[in-house]
């Protein structure tokens, strides 16, 4: 089987979709399946992590008008006709020949106008979602976030003989959350050791404003691991701060987050897609919303005692 996977990450858009696309696409590889990735050259992408985990790249331009625009613009709203046509011509150019049996696409800009034109390139198209705010036109769709009316979301936005993989119980989570879920003890011995993660670009600098936090009042036992990614804008500043506190640890890029995560006893963090890895491992998070499409899985979240929004 071969599956071409479309998703973006950016400063501005984050690592969250691209993240869980890799998660996805090595369960896929170890099923058996070929599968590509097509990825815009924003700045703060993840060209060079998807090519290192051995996967073929087809990399679009950063800089096709209209774009730029649409990402400077972003916002978790469609895309216009004119940047969705442009952004479909572009991937069937660049794809020449080749075909795919399934196009995964995980991108709040594009709808059914994008899929209806790209989707010459496979025999299937699958949706992976968080918005339920456009039509599709897909054989498949995964939205992997809890919310009471899941099943009404997405009722007039697809085709009626649509598979829908809906709530948490499909969260695309890597094997080591997974493995660590099944062992890891309840917390019960108190505030000992805070992790503080704010995705993988953190554009606001939350990380920056726990750190003044922390500067003010902390517990001079406790530990803290702070952690970044690659594309972090601020990284440099954060890194310099951490090694001028003690107790508190800096962390970029890492590969044992699932780790981290399962020995802290607090998180400050995103309500992303970083929530179903923190719920996997059990750990009691303190959740900002930095974007519109975060506030609703916040206040579920907070609803089912997962966190404090």
């Amino acid at each position: 089987m071969k599956v071409l996977v479309r998703t973006d990450a950016s400063v501005r858009i984050g690592t969250g979709h691209a993240m869980r696309c890799l998660t996805l696409a090595r369960e896929l590889r170890a099923a058996g399946a070929e599968v590509t990735f097509a990825s815009r050259t924003f700045p703060g992408n993840l060209h060079a992590a998807i090519e290192a985990e051995g996967f073929a790249l087809l990399a679009l331009s950063a800089h096709t008008s209209p774009i730029a625009e649409a990402e400077a613009a972003f916002n978790s709203a469609p895309w216009s006709n004119e940047a969705n046509a442009a952004e479909a011509d572009e991937l069937l150019a660049l794809a020449g020949d080749e075909r795919w049996n399934w196009l995964v696409v995980d991108h709040y800009g594009l709808d059914r106008r994008w899929e209806n034109r790209a989707g010459r390139l496979a025999t299937h198209i699958f949706v992976i979602d968080d918005l339920a705010n456009r039509p599709h036109d897909c054989q498949a769709l995964l939205d992997q976030n809890f919310y009471p009316d899941a099943d009404l979301r997405y009722r007039a936005l697809v085709p009626a003989d649509i598979r829908l993989f809906l709530g948490p119980a499909h969260a695309l989570l890597r094997a080591d959350f997974r493995e660590l879920a099944a062992v890891t003890p309840a917390r019960t011995a108190g505030l000992r050791r805070l992790l503080v993660f704010f995705g993988g670009s953190d554009p606001t600098n939350e990380t920056g404003k726990a750190l003044d936090a922390l500067d003010m009042r902390r517990e001079p036992a406790m530990q803290v691991d702070v952690v970044v990614g690659g594309s972090n804008p601020h990284r440099n500043d954060i890194e310099q701060r951490c090694s001028h506190m003690a107790g508190v640890h800096y962390h970029c890029q890492i590969s044992n987050m699932a780790e981290l995560m399962a020995r802290a006893d607090l998180c400050l963090g995103a309500a992303g897609t970083a929530s179903w890895e923190r719920c996997a491992v059990g750990l009691p998070t303190l959740l900002l919303t930095l974007a519109p499409n975060q506030e609703e899985p916040a206040r579920a979240l907070e609803g089912a005692g997962a966190a404090v929004n």
